[in-house]
Order: C-alpha cells, then sequence, then structure tokens
C-alpha cells in the first residue's frame, strides 16, 4: 500500500477511507514522503500517533497527498487534537474533485468534529493597546471577539502592553465547551521598573 495508489485503506478504527490516488501540490521529495507515510501507517496501527502525526505530516509537507492528509487528519483525530483535524478534513474535502469518493468521508468526518471542537472567545476590554496572545499565536483585531476552534484541554492567553506587566489566563476547554474569555492589560510597571 503506497500513498498515490488508488483503492481502500483501512485505518485503524476507520473503516472507508482511500488512499491518495493524484497529488494536490507539486512534489518536493515523493521519495522521502512516501518513506515517511508508510513509517507513518506502521507507528499509526501500533497506537504511536506523536510519531506518526509528525510523519505524516512531514510526508504531506515534502509531498502533498489526499492520502496523507487524510492519515494525518485520523492521527490527530486520535491524539485529541480534533481542532487541527477537523481543519484538516476541512482542507481535504475542499480541494478534492466532486466526484471522488473520498469527499463525502471528508465532510462527514468534518462535521462531526465540528461539533467535538471546543471554541473560545477572547474579548479584549478598552484600554491601552495591547498584543494578545493564545498559546503563542498571535491574535489579530479580527480574532479578538470571534469564536476560535482550539483543541481540548489548557490554554494559556497572554496579554502584553508596553510600561504594564504581562497578564496572563488560564483556560481549560473539554470537548464541545464554547467559552468567553473577558482579557485586559494588566497593571503598570512601577517607574523603577521601567526600562
Amino acid at each position: 500500500v503506497t500513498r498515490l495508489q488508488p483503492g481502500l485503506l483501512l485505518l485503524a478504527g476507520l473503516s472507508g477511507a482511500f488512499l491518495a490516488s493524484a497529488p494536490l501540490a507539486h512534489a518536493a521529495d515523493p521519495v522521502t514522503a512516501e518513506a515517511l507515510f508508510l513509517q507513518g501507517r506502521k507507528d499509526a496501527d501500533a497506537g504511536l500517533y506523536v510519531l506518526a502525526c509528525a510523519e505524516f505530516e512531514e510526508s504531506n509537507h515534502l509531498d502533498p497527498t489526499p492520502g496523507a492528509l487524510l492519515n494525518l487528519a485520523d492521527c490527530e483525530e486520535k491524539r485529541g487534537q480534533i481542532a487541527r483535524a477537523w481543519q484538516h478534513f476541512r482542507q481535504l474535502y475542499d480541494e478534492l474533485p466532486s466526484s471522488d469518493e473520498r469527499r463525502p468521508l471528508a465532510e462527514s468526518r468534518a462535521l462531526v468534529l465540528e461539533q467535538r471542537t471546543p471554541k473560545l472567545r477572547v474579548v479584549l476590554s478598552s484600554g491601552p493597546p495591547a498584543t494578545v496572545k493564545r498559546d503563542d499565536t498571535v491574535l489579530g483585531l479580527a480574532s479578538l471577539g470571534a469564536s476560535q476552534p482550539v483543541d481540548p484541554g489548557r490554554h494559556v492567553v497572554v496579554v502584553s502592553s508596553p510600561g504594564r506587566r504581562d497578564q496572563r489566563y488560564d483556560v481549560e476547554l473539554a470537548e464541545g465547551q464554547g467559552k468567553d474569555l473577558p482579557v485586559a492589560a494588566g497593571e503598570p510597571l512601577a517607574s523603577a521598573e521601567t526600562p
């Protein structure tokens, strides 16, 4: 079984998933991508999802194919990274032609994961201009106040503003949970603390 063969691939716990029949983008290193894909399948079958996901991701980076993306999405779901899995199933659905028999699978998996994916809405209160990061990702103005899909588990939001202490917020989200998180800049630094 290879990433490029047409046909049926039974993922662990998932029947009806199909391998790639054509690449989605120009190949950069198909030989290495194939080796990583095959190792990823072995590691996924052994329940080593951290390794398998990394191998599928690198395989898809080196030579993007629907099979690599499908396996990556399935692997991420098994690791509990359901927001990432949802995004990859949506990407697969969007990129496959309407005649591809894998498209309904990608759509149905994405719809199920969408319901399970926690949503976090970070709302910055008025105050001094600030930079807001969620798990080291800077949230732009369009993201603030919008409900964002995140993986279940712990997330850290940090608000930084010149002349003020960083304000940190820890939030835990369960599957399917939605949460609004009001945030604000921290207290002003004392004059002795100002650089």
